[in-house]
C-alpha cells in the first residue's frame, strides 16, 4: 500500500503480487454484486461488493482508478 500526492491529487496504490486478474473480466470487476468463480482459494462468501464500493466512493469525488495486473508483476489498483 502506498499513498501520496501530486498536486492537489491523492494517489492511493494497493499491489499484490498474486494470480492476475483474467484480461476478459477487468471491466467487470467493478460492477455491483460481480464475483469471479477462483474455487479453492477462499471459504468465504463473496458479494461482490468491494470494488464496486471503491469505485463509487472514488468517483464521487471526481477521481478515477487504475488497473495494471500482470504475470510478471502482480496486480495494482491505482
Amino acid at each position: 500500500m502506498n499513498l501520496s500526492s501530486k498536486g492537489d491529487q491523492a494517489i492511493f496504490k494497493v499491489h499484490n503480487e498474486g494470480t492476475p486478474i483474467p484480461e476478459d473480466i477487468r471491466n467487470k470487476i467493478f460492477n455491483d454484486r460481480f464475483t469471479s468463480n477462483n474455487a479453492g482459494t477462499t471459504t468465504e462468501k463473496n458479494y461482490g461488493l468491494g470494488l464496486y464500493d471503491v469505485k463509487e466512493i472514488v468517483e464521487r469525488h471526481q477521481g478515477k482508478i487504475e488497473l495494471n495486473s500482470t504475470g510478471d508483476e502482480g496486480t495494482t489498483f491505482k
